[in-house]
């Protein structure tokens, strides 16, 4: 009577064996997750919390103990940031990673962890003709768009863009081209020694703007050493 009385859900899990687990209540212990201060094999759904601690986002399934299934990465303002496929606890197939306004920015193809191909998308969601293949976690041969480099403001949590994007082109591991990108015009960048000094300026805005404990004596500081050694690339 009392296992009718109990919502399906519950009963599916207690059935199976599997519980809810907020990530900072397990850890990893040589690749299989265990319950803190337990010896308990982790078998559920693990979920996170936002910054009010009220709302549960959904992280991805451990079954035991190994990572399975697509586990997915959230921005700030609630759209997907990236989905990733596990199988017996390693990465395996397929991987997505989006922007912050929802579109696909590329499409991950995984011969494992450290080898994969990223395919990259336009902003009607169709391939764009790039993609970068990497071997060992590094950048081989292709092209792809880096340090975009923002962070998800307050409060509405909508990323601030500080610097212009390069594009780096890589063939067999070496760079052999690099370009930049105008956050304004979305134009390439005609690069001189003024761009140099203000790119400079961008980085150290990023990371006052990310450290607001830090003093405003030691931000001039800062700036005034990016400054000297953007001279020093011209």
């Amino acid at each position: 009577m009392r296992i009718r009385g109990l919502p399906l859900l519950l009963f599916i899990r207690l059935a199976w064996g599997q519980e809810d687990y907020y990530i900072k209540h397990i850890y990893e212990q040589d690749g299989v997750y265990k319950k803190m201060f337990s010896e308990e094999i982790v078998n559920g759904r693990i979920y996170d919390l936002n910054d009010d601690m009220d709302i549960e986002i959904p992280l991805g399934k451990i079954i035991n103990g190994l990572k399975e299934g697509f586990w997915t990465d959230w921005y700030k303002n609630g759209s997907i940031k990236s989905k990733i496929n596990w199988k017996n606890g390693q990465i395996s197939d397929i991987g997505y990673n989006y922007k912050w306004d929802g579109t696909l920015e590329c499409l991950i193809n995984y011969v494992d962890k450290y080898n994969y191909t990223k395919t990259f998308y336009d902003l009607n969601g169709n391939p764009d003709g790039t993609s970068m293949e990497y071997q060992s976690g590094r950048m081989y041969h292709g092209r792809e768009t880096k340090s975009y480099f923002h962070f998800e403001g307050i409060p509405k949590y909508k990323p601030r863009i500080y610097n212009d994007p390069k594009i780096v082109y890589y063939d067999k591991g070496k760079l052999v081209k690099t370009e930049y990108i105008s956050k304004k015009t979305g134009e390439l960048v005609n690069v001189s020694t003024l761009w140099k000094i203000n790119r400079a300026f961008q980085f150290t805005l990023t990371f006052i703007s990310k450290q607001p404990k830090v003093s405003s004596f030691v931000a001039k500081g800062c700036i005034g050493i990016m400054t000297i050694f953007s001279s020093q690339l011209i």
